[in-house]
């Protein structure tokens, strides 16, 4: 089956509570690892997103999602 067939990823904002689950098992939060993984806002990848964040809150375009 090639990827056209498959149509489209769908991306849902995250609230942050979603389980991140292995094995089935409750193994954290989304949150949590969002805390942990992108805390330092001043390095160069997160920086990046940060700004773009700011310019689509401003904008009034926060509402969506990130697609790359």
């Amino acid at each position: 089956m090639s990827k056209a067939a498959l149509g489209p990823l769908l991306i849902t904002r995250r609230s942050g509570n979603e389980p991140i689950r292995a094995n089935g098992e409750a193994a954290g939060r989304l949150d949590e690892f969002w805390s942990g993984a992108c805390s330092h806002l001043a390095g160069n990848t997160v920086h990046g997103v940060l700004a773009e964040y700011r310019v689509s809150t401003a904008l009034g375009a926060a509402a969506g999602t990130r697609t790359a």
